[in-house]
């Protein structure tokens, strides 16, 4: 497997950044736009202005934030040496991140994603709605050019934003999950799940020879 754990680290420290500092950011971006720097009001555009003036991309960034925090965590649990060679445990590591991505981005029993409930206060999208306060209209004016605009929403059109974008992060989910899973989704350590914490014996007859593994 060839997934570098460094650049979700990388990913993860700049959507959170982006996240928790996003009205900075903001007012940052129009301060150069007025300073006459063109890649920032092209940045700014890109986070917040879309063809249809909706936020998509500052909402794919909560969105992408929350999906590669849960697979960092798995990555950074399954790079060592002996956490590889611990068979069981990676098993039941993956099983309990590809449940995670399920819950976040899909929903369980019908039910919505967890990313699409405001009850979910700690979640990023949450936390980006939090401060950009989408139900609000706000305009920023400077160097005699419009350089921001937010048109208010109401919250079931922000939750449509939220979800019109979650095809991409569903997309990246499936990709992962496969990747991961040729090598730690087996049935076998699976099913072996309930014993880990003790040592297990598997013993088989091999040419007539009794073999006994210990599995710890």
């Amino acid at each position: 497997m060839s997934i570098a754990v460094q650049r979700f680290d990388c990913m993860l420290k700049v959507l959170v950044g982006v996240v928790l500092e996003i009205r900075a950011l903001l007012w940052f971006l129009c301060r150069l736009s007025v300073d006459g720097d063109s890649w920032a009001g092209d940045l700014l555009e890109f986070l917040m202005g879309g063809p249809d003036g909706r936020p998509r991309n500052a909402l794919l960034a909560a969105l992408v934030a929350e999906f590669v925090q849960s697979a960092h965590r798995f990555l950074h649990r399954s790079e060592n040496d002996a956490a590889q060679h611990h068979i069981i445990r990676s098993a039941r590591d993956f099983k309990s991140t590809k449940k995670e991505l399920e819950v976040l981005f899909e929903g369980v029993d019908g039910g919505s994603p967890l990313v699409l409930k405001r009850t979910y206060t700690a979640g990023y999208v949450s936390l980006m709605r939090e401060a950009m306060q989408f139900e609000e209209t706000r305009a920023v004016v400077g160097g005699g050019a419009l350089l921001f605009y937010q048109e208010g929403a109401k919250d079931d059109a922000v939750m449509e934003w939220v979800a019109s974008a979650m095809g991409n992060i569903l997309n990246i989910k499936k990709v992962l999950l496969a990747e991961l899973g040729s090598e730690y989704d087996t049935s076998v350590v699976s099913a072996l799940e309930p014993s880990l914490g003790r040592k297990v014996f598997v013993s088989f007859s091999f040419f007539g020879w009794n073999e006994i593994f210990l599995l710890v």
